[in-house]
């Protein structure tokens, strides 16, 4: 590595420093939004492994530097995580799953009339196994 290039390189790691303790100190300010966070990552982390939520909510938390609400912001994460679990497995033992990358064969009910949409486009909400699904009609 050149001279140029490894100064460039500790300024850039200097610049990221200083702007994650700048987060940090806006975060430790705004509790709410870092408890959002959490939420949100909950949410996104929680129904892959709910062990990165956990850490990603520590983490969120240690921002604090107080106890009380760094365990709270951990719990929302796993919470949140919970949540998305639950929410995943109910979707999945849905009479209609997502059918969106495959040809399915069923029998629908229209429930509202067909609508032209863009040009040779069209969508219309019918009923399958009872549960309301859009179904969106491709162009001929």
């Amino acid at each position: 590595m050149t001279p140029g290039a490894a100064e460039r390189s500790r300024r850039r790691a200097r610049d990221a420093g200083q702007a994650l303790a700048r987060l940090a100190g806006v975060l430790s300010r705004h509790p709410r939004h870092l408890g959002l966070a959490a939420v949100v990552a909950g949410l996104l982390l929680g129904p892959g492994d709910l062990g990165l939520a956990a850490l990603a909510g520590a983490l969120l938390g240690a921002v604090i530097g107080r106890p009380g609400p760094a365990t709270v912001v951990a719990l929302l994460a796993v919470g949140a995580g919970l949540a998305a679990e639950a929410r995943l497995a109910a979707v999945r033992g849905a009479p209609v799953e997502s059918a969106a990358t495959r040809t399915v064969d069923l029998r629908a009910t229209l429930l509202e009339p067909i609508r032209e949409r863009a040009p040779g486009r069209a969508t219309a909400i019918v009923s399958v196994a009872g549960e309301r699904v859009l179904l969106r009609l491709p162009r001929e």
